[in-house]
């Protein structure tokens, strides 16, 4: 890591900088990453989705790929639709299978049904991370991406209409 100071006027900051350097010519280096525009808030009781994607950001291809997310050790979710993912031991994973280099994964596309007695304000903690089977990988400080959903609850009341009488 290289520390970067970019300075205008009495103001500075100060950036980190990573370079890798790959020791192994057949490395990959994978990201994960949660499609951008995401729900960042769901009803309880409701279904909302989100889309996974791998990233091989180097030149040579990542084979058998898997993005791993371990939210359903939640007991304020349970999974719905896993788009051909497996669900084991309270984590969900994901076969990305073979990416080529500088591309990225189709997305995986994940529901999740918030149950219906959560509380207002909870969260739900998604941490997904890509890996791949056989081949090193040169940086592993991008293969995790978190996505926080913050469960909001709407009122238990209902309007009932009919004859009104005044007295």
């Amino acid at each position: 890591q290289i520390l970067v100071v970019a300075q205008s006027g009495n103001v500075s900051q100060t950036l980190p900088l990573y370079v890798t350097v790959q020791g192994d010519r057949n490395a990959v280096d994978l990201q994960t990453i949660y499609a951008e525009g995401e729900a960042q808030e769901a009803i309880a009781g409701e279904i909302y989705t989100y889309t996974l994607l791998a990233r091989n950001i180097s030149a040579n291809t990542a084979s058998s790929v898997t993005l791993t997310d371990p939210a359903a050790v939640t007991t304020h979710v349970s999974l719905v639709s896993n788009a051909g993912c497996a669900q084991n031991g309270g984590v969900l994973s994901c076969d990305a299978g073979v990416i080529s280099g500088m591309t990225e994964s189709n997305g995986i596309e994940v529901s999740w049904q918030v149950a219906a007695d959560s509380p207002d304000g909870a969260i739900v903690m998604h941490m997904a991370e890509a890996s791949n089977e056989g081949t090193s990988e040169t940086s592993l400080i991008d293969n995790e991406d978190e996505h926080q959903v913050r469960i909001r609850r709407l009122s238990d009341l209902s309007v009932l209409t009919g004859d009104i009488t005044v007295i």
